[in-house]
């Protein structure tokens, strides 16, 4: 077709037809445009299976960064509940602190053997170690009393506690 457009054109206007330039005005046999789009049909279907492997990969990687995030979300929560327990003892022991000199008076009324003076609770007068007797007294029946929270000793006969007669 090329040719035949030359030839006319030497004919009436005495020009030639510039040689068609190489790009992307480059006309393609029939075997090269198939050539080239099996080409791009397998450049196409390399890039698919290429990126479906990357997708595998990133879909294995969250499933692990997500188990990694429950299990570290199970541990977050141990360590809440540890810290709760913490809080709480801790509590507990500023709660009992100012006791402390009255516990170590009771505990030497014990190992030396002594009466243990109280007060007087028919009036309600209780000493301050009378006080914590009374907040830390359990009753086992009526007028007999011990004392599990407050102390407790291991013996070889098992655990006892101190008991009083109220």
């Amino acid at each position: 077709m090329r040719a035949d457009d030359n030839h006319y054109m030497k004919a009436i206007f005495q020009q030639e037809v510039r040689e068609k330039k190489k790009g992307k005005n480059h006309d393609l046999t029939v075997g090269e445009y198939k050539v080239a789009k099996e080409e791009k049909i397998e450049k196409l279907s390399t890039d698919k299976i290429r990126l479906e492997a990357d997708i595998l990969v990133l879909n294995h990687k969250k499933s692990t960064t997500q188990r990694k995030l429950d299990e570290l979300d199970g541990e977050i929560e141990s360590f809440n509940i540890f810290l709760k327990a913490l809080r709480q003892i801790k509590q507990f022991i500023q709660s009992y602190l100012p006791f402390a000199p009255l516990i170590e008076e009771f505990a030497n009324h014990v190992e030396r053997g002594a009466d243990i003076e109280a007060g007087n609770s028919f009036r309600g007068l209780l000493t301050a170690l009378g006080e914590l007797l009374n907040s830390f007294k359990e009753i086992i029946k009526d007028g007999l009393c011990w004392f599990p929270r407050l102390m407790r000793w291991q013996t070889s006969k098992g655990e006892v506690s101190p008991v009083f007669e109220d």
